[in-house]
């Protein structure tokens, strides 16, 4: 190891020989007294993220504050480990509560509302709309249908949200995206009295491998396929019939969905 980079085998050629040489593949970068190692570079990997990051985490004087909406049913920062844990090099991070709080004055550059499930009171979607009017930033990710492999249809999540953002021009609507690039599940077949599981693709897994040149998207690369973290036993395997398998390149399609009806009422 030097200077906190591990050492790496790469087939080198020389004459008519291939033979196997240790290689440094890393970079450390100085700020004043301050160090950063980045301990692998990969050929066609995002090192400006890399590099800018190293860079911030040097000279970062104050941290942003990012606030995490609770109160809604939304995933719990405990559950986002990996998240929190990048956040943290550049922000303070902490969860929010829209009850008592004003959104003029609060501390947090960003709040971030992640997989909403209960409904929003308009006390609470008023709060938002004053968070815009500050100024501050808005991140939202949240589904419209809770899908079930196994009955092959969806409930509808209602939650106020979606109405909100339509005021705001944003329409989301009800639907699931399915590709044919797409990940496999495990599910059941017979045929006479024999029975036996095969792998089948499912375009309800969409998996993406290419992203618009576009900063949001620049450098990120295509996460692993989605069945390769979908291991399900035999009591959860899907009998999905072929007919639930479109042939369409790409599209959205509503299969069987059933409405949630919202907690709260307007007041």
């Amino acid at each position: 190891m030097q200077a906190g980079i591990n050492p790496v085998l790469i087939n080198v050629r020389e004459k008519d020989q291939v033979k196997q040489q240790k290689a440094y593949m890393g970079a450390v970068v100085h700020y004043g007294d301050k160090k950063e190692v980045i301990p692998l570079i990969q050929s066609g990997s995002a090192m400006e993220y890399s590099l800018s990051t190293s860079i911030k985490k040097m000279t970062v004087a104050n941290k942003q504050k990012v606030g995490i909406l609770q109160g809604h049913g939304e995933t719990s920062p405990n559950s986002l480990a990996q998240v929190m844990q990048s956040l943290a090099v550049l922000y303070d991070v902490e969860p929010v509560n829209l009850d008592g709080v004003s959104m003029s004055t609060a501390e947090f550059k960003t709040l971030v509302i992640i997989n909403p499930v209960d409904s929003f009171p308009p006390a609470h979607l008023a709060k938002l709309d004053e968070l815009l009017a500050s100024g501050k930033n808005l991140c939202i990710a949240f589904n419209r249908v809770d899908g079930n492999l196994q009955t092959v249809s969806g409930t509808e999540i209602k939650t106020g949200l979606e109405r909100w953002l339509e005021t705001k021009g944003v329409k989301v609507s009800p639907n699931f995206i399915i590709d044919q690039n797409c990940g496999s599940v495990m599910v059941n077949q017979q045929q006479g009295e024999m029975q036996f599981q095969s792998n089948m693709r499912f375009p309800y897994l969409p998996v993406i491998a290419k992203f618009a040149d576009h900063p949001v998207t620049r450098g990120l690369l295509p996460p692993d396929r989605p069945d390769r973290r979908r291991q399900k036993g035999p009591d959860q395997i899907p009998e999905l019939p072929a007919s639930h398998l479109p042939h369409h390149r790409n599209w959205h399609r509503t299969i069987p969905v059933e409405e949630k009806s919202e907690d709260a009422t307007d007041e």
